[in-house]
């Protein structure tokens, strides 16, 4: 019995094979004409193909993220998948009840308003009149249009539109969420609300998303295929493959920008001295936080030479070190709030004119939690070049967060040049891996250590003062 209802689960609700499409590209306008007049003796026109002989398996329960560059046919995959352009080649099927969000507002009459085309759009996708009536306020308040509902369409904006769309699909019992990058339109307060809901709903449904930002991907997916050219190029893991495409995007960046590192830093103004008042101490809470053991005690792992990494290789990182501030030896475990030492080494291969030396913190889906590198350094000591053959050693010290309870991995990138035009030498994903116990930090990706906290409460004419 069991096995059986594993195998309904694992059905596949997006099934596609071979799919294909191809649009005809003419040189000149009257050249579609003369092709229509010969009723097609003449051919002017040649083939496009946005999308070729893609394979796709989604299951229930996934979340798949589509991920690419600006016309890689990520859209038009999706439309194929959604039935709103038909495929030149290949097939497709899709089950159960499908919200395909490829343009909120899209496909609303401008003439109607808010609250008709709520109940229109509600309808189109598969709910009844009472279903419809039941919902309505649930909708109208998603929405957060008020009054406006009663307005025409033609009356919105675009961000109002996508409003009004993404709450009626939030609320048609969907088995399949289907998201174009479209998403973000609208104000930021109101994109934070619908990434919540798509949040929520990956928990229990089924995800397809397209997008064109690793971080997303990374955030919301567990499995990812990257389309470069309207054919899949890669497809597995959703880190492993949003690091392959960013180690794919910095090439295409260095080949096309045919930058000239230069020597040494920039030279910059000297910062003005400003009075110092801050607490050097621990965090006041650290006694109550360990006492309620919530204190987020972090395991840390061995350095890992041989993880996800990517770049030239003009320089390698050869160790990576956690350590309690002043102690020098690897730490096994690290307290939050307490004062800690990254230590970073890498060997220059070849000559580097400028190099730069970075690190990251990052959630177990991969997404940045923070970081920081060594560009920006007040002292003048440091050097700005490296020879070949010679060690580059980059120390930061900072007090170690209050992460959330979960895995975590320090990333490690040595590059030669500036932020924003350098080269990638090596960039090792995952350098060290970290496992945080339990935490007080529920909501937040983390807390900062907090030097000062208290709470009073005051009575009668102190009340007033």
């Amino acid at each position: 019995m069991s096995s059986e209802s594993e195998a309904v689960v694992r059905e596949p609700l997006i099934t596609a094979r071979g799919l294909g499409k191809a649009y005809r590209v003419y040189t000149r306008p009257e050249d579609r004409l003369k092709e229509i007049l010969s009723f097609g003796r003449l051919k002017r026109h040649r083939l496009h193909w946005a999308v070729r002989d893609v394979d796709l398996d989604v299951s229930k329960g996934e979340s798949v993220a589509i991920l690419g560059r600006n016309g890689a046919g990520k859209s038009t995959l999706l439309e194929m998948i959604c039935g709103t352009s038909e495929p030149t080649t290949g097939s497709r099927s899709v089950r159960g009840r499908v919200a395909p969000l490829l343009g909120l507002g899209a496909g609303m009459n401008k003439e109607l308003t808010g609250a008709e085309n709520l109940r229109l759009n509600a309808a189109l996708w598969g709910l009844s009149r009472t279903q419809i009536a039941e919902r309505y306020d649930a909708i109208a308040e998603f929405s957060e249009l008020g009054e406006y509902l009663n307005q025409p369409l033609r009356t919105y904006s675009s961000g109002m539109q996508a409003r009004l769309g993404f709450a009626v699909a939030a609320h048609v019992d969907a088995d399949l969420l289907i998201v174009d990058e479209t998403l973000a339109v609208g104000d930021a307060a109101f994109v934070q609300k619908c990434m919540r809901w798509v949040r929520s709903f990956v928990d229990r449904g089924t995800l397809l998303l397209v997008s064109h930002s690793p971080n997303v991907v990374m955030d919301l997916c567990d499995r990812a295929v990257w389309m470069e050219e309207g054919t899949v190029r890669a497809e597995g893991e959703a880190r492993e493959v949003c690091v392959e495409y960013a180690a794919y995007m910095h090439e295409q960046a260095t080949a096309s920008t045919r930058m000239k590192i230069r020597t040494g830093r920039p030279q910059r103004e000297a910062a003005p001295e400003l009075p110092r008042s801050v607490d050097a101490g621990e965090d006041r809470r650290a006694a109550s936080l360990r006492s309620a053991c919530v204190q987020a005690q972090t395991e840390v792992g061995s350095f890992d030479p041989d993880g996800m990494s990517f770049g030239e290789e003009g320089a390698l990182i050869r160790r990576v070190r956690l350590s309690h501030a002043g102690s020098g030896a690897p730490a096994a475990s690290l307290e939050g709030g307490e004062m800690i030492e990254l230590l970073i080494e890498a060997e220059a291969v070849e000559d580097l004119a400028s190099p730069v030396i970075g690190f990251a913190i990052r959630n177990q889906r991969g997404l940045e939690v923070f970081g920081d590198n060594t560009f920006v350094l007040p002292d003048d000591t440091i050097p700005d070049s490296a020879a070949a053959g010679s060690m580059v050693e980059a120390r930061f010290r900072f007090r170690w967060p209050y992460l959330r309870a979960g895995r975590y991995s320090v990333g490690a990138a040595i590059a030669d040049g500036t932020p924003g035009l350098f080269r990638q030498q090596h960039r090792l994903d995952a350098a060290l891996e970290l496992q945080v116990r339990p935490s007080h930090v529920v909501h937040a990706v983390f807390a900062q250590p907090v030097l000062s906290c208290s709470m009073s409460v005051k009575e009668g004419a102190d009340a007033r003062d």
